[in-house]
């Protein structure tokens, strides 16, 4: 078990804190959330940026709708040679939800992104 070096501070020496002097909360319960991992399907065309694809519009749309519903957190491309990018759904938005509204992207649908949904926990956060 870690605990803080300062536990003369008035800490609980029976929890575990974040290992930083400058974060003195209690680490909260795991929560996994969901991520959707795109990755370039057989109608994308190598060497075009993401933002020219043809369609990739449409995947826009879709989950700004996502977003909208205070579903989504963040997502975006990654911006290296092998294309893709990442969809991290809100804290209580379930696996089969998620699987649902992936595969009713239209560019799934048209062969131009293929996806993935994978469980993931947050290892670590900034202090608000």
């Amino acid at each position: 078990m870690f605990r803080h070096r300062s536990c003369a501070r008035g800490l609980d020496p029976g929890v575990k804190y974040a290992s930083s002097s400058l974060l003195e909360k209690p680490l909260s319960k795991p929560v996994p959330q969901f991520v959707v991992l795109h990755q370039p399907g057989p109608r994308w065309r190598r060497g075009t940026p993401p933002f020219e694809q043809q369609g990739l519009q449409a995947h826009v749309d879709h989950y700004r709708e996502l977003l909208k519903g205070g579903k989504l957190e963040l997502g975006g491309p990654f911006l290296d040679d092998d294309g893709g990018g990442m969809m991290v759904a809100a804290s209580g938005v379930g696996v089969d939800e998620l699987v649902a509204f992936a595969a009713a992207d239209p560019t799934v649908a048209s062969g131009l992104l293929t996806f993935r949904v994978r469980p993931w926990l947050i290892g670590m956060r900034a202090a608000d």
